[in-house]
């Protein structure tokens, strides 16, 4: 029996048409797929124009535009108040998130009277910018858009600012002062210290005022997160009884602080030589950075977060007869610890990551402990190494803390899951249509 050709022909013809409907159908689900990625990629000015005068990137999807870069290498930037973009005049209304983050050449920025809006991250870490003119159209300026300006010299608030993000100023090393202008609703200034317009929160303390002590005003019932951190002169801070809310990272590193006084009648808080603590003296907030050795008496009961932090501090010692707790990050990035003491008969507990150094190098301390007590590992974070006994080695150096710098986002979250997502599906669609070509042959 012979096979018919004209039959086996037809088989063939048949899978031939089956197999290339299913590559088209591939072939096109691939290409929705790339085009996919294309629109998510460019989610945020899906349909934008944009343009890049004088190094400045501007982007467009209205009668507005917005700065999203910079690749100049000019140090003095002008933004003008209006780009001609796709023919059409715009106006420039805002700085977006890190438009010039990084940009460590620039020394000068004037902003036009258009821009009402910073974005978060928008001159981070411009380590030469020295001054900027921020116009009285600005009503935000959002969270660590100044953050890092090591060499800003002087920073002015106009009336027209309603909101002023959380870090905005900090690690402007450099700064001596905080000007607002009078007549805003929202912020207030005196002697260059930085509040809200009641001045009941004390918001900054400028990094470089020169100034080694300072008062706090009796209107005062809040000092905020990282108020006085960094504070190069200062040296002794008085906070008045009014004062009901402290926050926990308030002094931390400011370097040459060695003294923070309470007075007697504060209902909250209290301090004994120097030291910062709760009305009863029972939970210790903050060590002045300022401070080389410290004897905690048997009536604390809690190291706070961020008690000890930085600064030039080398011995702790919890007396005999303590029962404490030091928290998570109590001792907090003192890179130049060299001795913990504990006493005998000393109960001293410490929580996870309660001692914390971040440095690359290690950071050896030496533990004097009664026979048998050793300090958890789990409560070490970072580089760390304990070494028992009572003698310090002279040759072990102090790494230097370098503080971590936050960074920002690019506002584009959900793109990198897109290109994977995406991605693979591509992927799979190439690879189904490789196995029928090989089907076929």
């Amino acid at each position: 029996m012979y096979a018919d050709p004209a039959r086996g022909r037809g088989s063939i013809l048949s899978r031939s048409r089956t197999s290339g409907k299913v590559l088209t159908a591939l072939a096109v689900f691939a290409l929705l797929t790339v085009g996919c990625l294309i629109l998510m990629n460019d989610s945020d000015y899906s349909d934008a124009d944009t343009v890049t005068i004088d190094g400045i990137t501007y982007s467009s999807t209205d009668t507005t535009a917005h700065v999203t870069g910079y690749e100049g290498s000019s140090p003095s930037i002008t933004i003008p108040s209006s780009v001609n973009i796709a023919t059409t005049d715009r106006t420039v209304t805002t700085i977006d998130p890190n438009a010039f983050k990084q940009c460590t050449t620039i020394t000068s920025v004037i902003i036009p009277d258009s821009v009402t809006y910073i974005g978060a991250y928008a001159f981070m870490n411009c380590t030469s910018l020295v001054s900027v003119t921020i116009p009285d159209s600005v009503t935000y300026i959002s969270d660590y858009a100044f953050y890092g300006c090591t060499k800003l010299a002087s920073i002015t608030i106009p009336d027209s600012v309603t909101f002023i993000g959380l870090y905005a100023f900090r690690e402007c090393s450099s700064l001596p002062s905080i000007t607002v202008d009078v007549s805003n609703t929202n912020y207030s200034s005196e002697n260059g210290v930085l509040f809200d317009k009641s001045k009941t929160q004390l918001i900054q303390y400028p990094a470089a005022k020169t100034d080694p002590s300072y008062t706090i005003p009796n209107s005062v019932t809040s000092i905020g997160n990282n108020a006085f951190r960094g504070c190069t002169a200062l040296t002794s801070v008085t906070i008045p009884d009014s004062v009901t809310t402290i926050a926990s990272t308030a002094f931390l590193f400011a370097e040459k602080l060695r003294s923070i006084d309470i007075g007697q009648d504060n209902p909250n808080y209290s301090s004994a030589k120097g030291l910062l603590y709760n009305k009863t003296g029972e939970d210790l907030i903050a060590c002045p950075a300022g401070i080389e050795s410290v004897i905690l008496p048997d009536t604390v009961k809690n190291v706070s977060a961020c008690a000890f932090s930085g600064g030039i501090l080398k011995d702790i010692t919890f007396s005999s007869g303590s029962d404490l707790q030091v928290k998570t990050n109590g001792v907090y990035e003192c890179t130049s610890m060299e001795m913990i003491t504990i006493e005998d008969s000393a109960k001293v507990m410490f929580n996870a990551n309660a001692i914390s150094d971040r440095v690359s190098e290690k950071h050896t301390i030496r533990v004097s402990a009664p026979e048998g007590f050793e300090i958890p590992e789990s409560a070490l974070l970072g580089n760390i190494e304990l070494v028992y006994g009572s003698s310090p080695d002279p040759g072990d150096d102090d790494p230097k803390d370098d503080d971590p710098k936050d960074s920002g986002s690019d506002d584009k979250p959900g793109f990198p899951i897109a290109v994977a997502v995406g991605g693979g599906l591509a992927v799979l669609a190439l690879a189904g249509a490789a196995f029928f070509l090989i089907r076929r042959h």
